[in-house]
């Protein structure tokens, strides 16, 4: 709901309206869809951004159907012609949450083209728990200095038929109803995900044939004096040959000056690659240990990290650096939120931090400071 602004019979999609990536550099875009007021029984939508960088256009559009509103079940149909980054996971990217993910994502720079028409639909089984299946036909090209071995032969084009089937679990989510529509405006830990995608071809010029699984779980426990504590587990197992837009990259964050709450510090973003991976985040926050004052509340964190990730067929992939983390990639970290913080419209507090992480274990650095990295930390508390 958040994410949308009416105008009339028509909601204005506020997440088209601008993109930042190293790709595009600047994404401008709009995004129109109906609303209630259209018809509660069906919507229609569509979006197109121009990327300065690129100077291309991305575009799609879709129909949906509200079949129970009750079951918030649905079915969509749609096409996009659009980028998408390689090598990444996208857990309950719908949650009405302000996340930093999206200073991470200015410093991505691998990037598939992909043209699909798809077909979905999802419903709540329970209370807190959803279901999501859909179908998608595809046709991409990587727009990185990548090839894939697709039966003896080097290519950068990919075809096939994916299907994925998901289901997502929320504790402890708020509903509300207004003027027709029926959205999730708040929720708490834990959460959990699993994916299952199978990719097959329909034809003989398709060349997408893998199975791949994705998890993610978190979950937060309040202490009367130590503060809170947090675990974020995440991991993926791909099973056959596949591009590495379908791999798993390392969950990396070096490249920012900002702290990605998932992600590893110290670790580039595209440094490791990987076909099965399991990367597990703790932290501790302390809360406030000093003052706490309108404008300052400095709480102290601590935090530790560590994933392993492995490539079984890297003689699939031609023209990148193929470097994985069976090993073990560990780091540690320490900080402090809302050294600086300020009131956001009465809502919540905006809060400024700073944090030190140091890479340590089998992928370390010859030289100490390589492997420590500082963070601005921005925080947001309601």
């Amino acid at each position: 709901l958040s994410a949308t602004i009416p105008i009339g019979k028509l909601d204005i999609d506020t997440r088209q309206l601008l993109k930042l990536n190293q790709y595009e550099n600047v994404r401008l875009g709009i995004g129109l869809q109906t609303n209630p007021k259209f018809s509660k029984v069906f919507q229609i939508g569509g979006f197109a951004g121009y990327g300065f960088r690129d100077q291309e256009w991305k575009y799609g559009g879709f129909t949906k159907f509200n079949l129970n509103n009750t079951k918030d079940w649905y079915l969509q149909i749609g096409y996009e012609n659009n980028i998408y980054e390689a090598g990444v996971q996208d857990f309950f990217s719908k949650l009405p949450a302000v996340s930093s993910k999206v200073i991470r994502d200015w410093r991505a720079i691998n990037f598939d083209n992909i043209t699909f028409s798809y077909i979905e639909t999802g419903f709540r089984i329970a209370r807190n728990w959803a279901f999501t299946a859909n179908t998608k036909q595809v046709e991409q090209r990587s727009l990185f200095d990548y090839n894939f071995n697709s039966d003896g032969n080097e290519t950068n084009r990919y075809k096939g038929t994916v299907s994925s089937a998901e289901i997502n679990y929320i504790a402890n989510s708020q509903r509300i109803s207004f003027n027709g529509r029926s959205g999730l405006v708040r929720f708490t830990f834990p959460l959990f995900s699993f994916r299952v995608t199978k990719a097959f071809s329909t034809s003989n010029s398709d060349n997408l044939d893998f199975t791949r699984f994705d998890f993610y779980a978190g979950q937060t426990f309040q202490h009367r004096r130590l503060g809170k504590t947090k675990f974020l587990v995440y991991g993926g197992w791909l099973d056959g040959a596949a591009p590495v837009f379908y791999h798993y990259y390392g969950r990396g964050n070096e490249e920012s000056s900002y702290y990605v709450d998932g992600y590893f510090q110290t670790m580039g973003i595209n440094e490791f690659i990987a076909d099965r991976y399991a990367s597990i985040f703790w932290s501790q926050h302390f809360g406030a240990f000093a003052w706490n004052t309108e404008f300052s509340k400095p709480e102290l964190f601590i935090a530790q990290a560590a994933g392993w990730g492995e490539l079984t067929r890297p003689a699939d992939h031609f023209s990148i650096p193929l470097k994985d983390y069976s090993k073990g990639f560990f780091e540690s970290g320490i900080g402090i939120d809302n050294l600086i913080r300020f009131n956001y419209l009465d809502v919540a507090y905006m809060g400024i931090g700073a944090s030190a992480f140091y890479r340590y274990g089998a992928y370390a650095f010859d030289k100490t400071q390589d492997n420590l990295t500082y963070r601005v930390q921005l925080t947001f508390s309601f």
